[in-house]
């Protein structure tokens, strides 16, 4: 079997089930990064904010970019940990400090 997964993108109208199948795929362990729309409008209807397609729907695209981006940064940090990766945000640190850090957690000695 091959090592290679197919990533997917489900598009379609309100109401045609994306979200609904996402579910489904998620319940059977399928990585999926959820379609933010829905969110998206309940929390912008809440505080009467503009990011709805009928009110300003460059806002509302730019609002489920930065989410989906998000959720993807997130899934894609999950999975490298369970290939059993340690992911190490850099401080704002000297080199010297970063470069102690990461031997520090691959085991390697710090040399001067």
């Amino acid at each position: 079997m091959s090592e290679y997964v197919k990533q997917v993108i489900l598009t379609g109208a309100m109401g045609a089930g994306k979200s609904t199948v996402l579910t489904a795929l998620a319940q059977q362990g399928v990585a999926c990064v959820p379609e933010p729309a829905r969110r998206i409008l309940s929390a912008q209807r809440a505080i009467g904010g503009r990011g709805v397609p009928e009110t300003d729907p460059r806002l509302f695209c730019e609002l489920m970019l930065a989410v989906a981006v998000e959720e993807f940064r997130e899934m894609t940090r999950r999975v490298y940990e369970e290939l059993g990766y340690d992911i190490t945000e850099m401080p704002r640190k000297t080199v010297k400090d970063r470069t102690a850090l990461v031997l520090s957690k691959t085991g390697e000695p710090n040399t001067p």
